[in-house]
């Protein structure tokens, strides 16, 4: 059920970003046509319009002595009353559709001073029949999209991912329910003693204090013995050192998220301590700040000779995301769901930045409108530094 609410759900979304798209490029056209002509459109057979033009641009320029060639003018004068009442024609069965299309049409044909104007009338509706396309286009988009029920859609899906977050809660509780009853006396101990030292840490660094070494030897001792019982941790790359021990290949799994924010040098630690890695960053979004300049960088690089073979390691310039990004082909996922900003907002720089790749997955339903009698953006002056 999720399944096929999340594949219909990305069916409104696209279609709901295509609508988005063609309503920023629909506006001058909808002030083109007119609001009335607009919102008939839907009603209005483009194919006829478009026979019509040729039709009549045809008869026009047949009933027109200066669009004949050297033969039909020397016979103009013995050909020119059917040509005319043949525009007359092709003119009156045009007149409703012409009206319909909200094209400015001549009095009448009375000769052939008219017939100019009467060509003027199939080249404007010719050109008028693209913003007709894109209207009717652009409606029946918009018809799809309050079809679709994006809306009722949306909410049904959130009230079964709303389920989600219940049932893994009560399938966690349960777990821990059980967990104890699997422990051996000895993992009780080990548990309890592990704890202990983590507070003596913790209140040692609150305190700004500090522990003998015999509290780190034992909870390096006890660490490797609770990977059973807690197999998944998080840590800053920061409080790594301390907390988790110094060997190779401790850990299956790290995972790294903001690595466009992490540099290089605090990612190898973390490295040595795992087998396999998770690179998760966005390399659009700023990068760490370096407290070594560039020109000092490229020096110490050049020192060592340290150029050719590690040039993507410079500390300034790269951060743990743009290091490993060229190392890997296949295994790249890029995320393409936008779930944050209005597409008005987001466009922008999906445009400009992300190639247009971004799908604007926001449900606009739960953000948060400003109120219409207070400014969007507002000054507050607040004294200080």
């Amino acid at each position: 059920k999720v399944q096929d609410l999340q594949r219909r759900s990305e069916e409104v979304i696209q279609l709901r970003n295509s609508v988005d798209a063609a309503e920023s490029e629909i506006e001058t056209i909808r002030q083109t046509l007119g609001e009335d002509l607009f919102l008939r459109v839907a009603s209005l057979d483009l194919g006829n319009l478009a026979l019509i033009a040729h039709q009549l641009e045809a008869a026009g320029k047949r009933a027109s002595k200066e669009h004949q060639s050297w033969f039909g003018k020397l016979l103009w004068r013995w050909s020119v009353a059917e040509r005319l009442e043949s525009l007359r024609q092709v003119i009156s069965a045009a007149i409703p559709s012409l009206h319909s299309a909200e094209i400015p049409c001549p009095p009448d044909l009375t000769d052939e001073t008219a017939v100019a104007d009467w060509i003027q009338v199939a080249c404007r509706l010719r050109a008028r029949i693209p913003h007709l396309e894109a209207a009717k286009g652009y409606r029946e988009l918009l018809m799809m999209l309050v079809r679709g029920s994006g809306l009722k859609m949306s909410r049904e899906l959130a009230q079964w991912m709303d389920k989600v977050p219940v049932q893994s809660r009560r399938l966690w509780e349960a777990w821990l329910r059980l967990a104890p009853s699997r422990l051996s006396a000895e993992d009780r101990k080990v548990l309890g003693d592990f704890c202990a030292i983590l507070r003596l840490l913790s209140q040692s660094d609150e305190n700004g204090s500090s522990v003998g070494k015999e509290v780190f030897a034992q909870y390096y001792r006890l660490y490797p013995k609770l990977l059973g019982q807690l197999p998944c941790w998080a840590v800053t790359s920061l409080s790594a050192r301390g907390r988790v021990p110094f060997e190779p290949g401790f850990f299956d799994l790290l995972v790294v998220d903001e690595a466009s924010q992490c540099d290089i040098a605090s990612l190898l630690p973390l490295l040595y301590r795992a087998k396999s890695v998770v690179i998760i960053g966005d390399p659009k979004q700023l990068k760490h700040i370096s407290a070594i300049p560039i020109k000092r960088d490229a020096e110490l690089l050049a020192r060592y000779d340290l150029f050719e073979s590690y040039a993507a390691w410079g500390y300034s310039s790269n951060s743990a995301f743009d290091l490993a990004s060229p190392m890997v082909l296949d295994d790249q996922v890029m995320l393409k769901d936008h779930h944050r900003s209005h597409a008005d907002i987001i466009t922008f720089s999906n445009h400009y930045f992300y190639a247009g790749d971004l799908r604007v997955a926001t449900r606009y339903d739960l953000l948060k409108s400003p109120d219409r009698d207070k400014p969007a953006v507002r000054w507050i002056h607040a004294e200080g530094m």
